[in-house]
């Protein structure tokens, strides 16, 4: 696999990424309590699309590389550091979900590709 061809895949991440940032403050009332439907939809997305890449290690790293590019942008461009990513519960637990799941995902990835070495199974060098 060539690396450009991950380049789809880091115009995915910075698209879901910037997804996750509009809708992570958005929340419905459930009996006078907010149930913060985009914060979980903006840390799910971005895992489920991990998860679904993982066994093709060039488009899972330029996923994850423009997520996180686009994220640490955007928190970065405000006067306080804060402009689409406020410094509060939400904020801070959209972001650091966040990059625990990708660490996960990354993890997962590196275990679904080597499947035969975790059994004790050799390969052939056919």
């Amino acid at each position: 696999m060539r690396w450009w061809w991950a380049l789809p895949a880091v115009l995915l991440g910075a698209g879901v990424g910037l997804t996750g940032l509009v809708v992570h403050r958005h929340a419905f009332w459930v009996a006078g309590w907010p149930l913060p439907w985009g914060a979980l939809l903006g840390v799910a997305a971005p895992t489920v699309i991990g998860l679904g890449l993982r066994r093709h290690t060039p488009l899972l790293l330029g996923y994850l590389f423009g997520w996180l590019l686009l994220v640490l942008v955007a928190l970065a461009t405000g006067p306080g550091g804060d402009f689409m990513l406020l410094s509060d519960v939400l904020g801070w637990g959209f972001l650091v979900t966040s990059l625990l799941l990708m660490g996960v995902v990354l993890v997962a990835g590196a275990r679904a590709r080597r499947p035969a070495e975790r059994s004790g199974v050799e390969r052939s060098a056919a």
